[in-house]
């Protein structure tokens, strides 16, 4: 009972991080508040793993099997919102990423240079990590200009914190307290 309310707030956890991409139209899941604390990763990763500690620790029954079997949750929800954001990515007609359906899938894309591979999920991570724009906004919630272009080596640390939290987050489920 646990593992299956498990992988439904599992399920509920990438539902909601695509739906609030698709009204937000940029991937919350990837926010970062002071470019290095990881906000939509921890909300999202709660969320993964809550059913599954809800009936464990109401059970009293956590040990670390459970918060093994959580962090599993977590990454399986990094990897479903990961890939749902590669199925709902597309590129218009001034080369620019959307995720409200304009344009051409990014799937029928060609890599740069290559007319023969079209870019599947994993070319599309790494692209993501090739570069991206980073927007940052005032306590008002302004953005100041147009972002600036960061590199890979930056993107591949916050992909590392970003998939460090979805584990660590999703083993610390805090609103439901250990019987006595």
């Amino acid at each position: 009972m646990a593992v299956f309310l498990g992988l439904i707030t599992t399920m509920v956890s990438i539902f909601l991080a695509l739906g609030v991409m698709l009204v937000l139209e940029t991937p919350f899941h990837s926010a970062f508040a002071l470019l290095f604390i990881p906000i939509g990763t921890y909300f999202f990763a709660l969320i993964s793993s809550s059913g599954y500690l809800y009936i464990k620790r109401k059970s009293n029954s956590v040990n670390t099997k459970v918060h093994i079997i959580s962090l599993l949750f977590g990454l399986l929800a990094f990897v479903g919102i990961q890939y749902g954001e590669y199925k709902l990515t597309y590129i218009n007609e001034d080369n620019n990423v959307n995720y409200n359906f304009v344009g051409e899938h990014v799937s029928n894309s060609y890599l740069k240079g290559d007319s023969k591979n079209k870019i599947n999920f994993f070319e599309y991570t790494e692209m993501k990590l090739e570069n991206r724009k980073i927007k940052i906004r005032d306590r008002i919630g302004q953005f100041y200009g147009e972002g600036f272009i960061v590199g890979k080596r930056f993107l591949t640390i916050r992909y590392i914190i970003e998939i460090i939290g979805f584990a660590v987050f999703s083993t610390s489920y805090p609103l439901f307290k250990r019987k006595k």
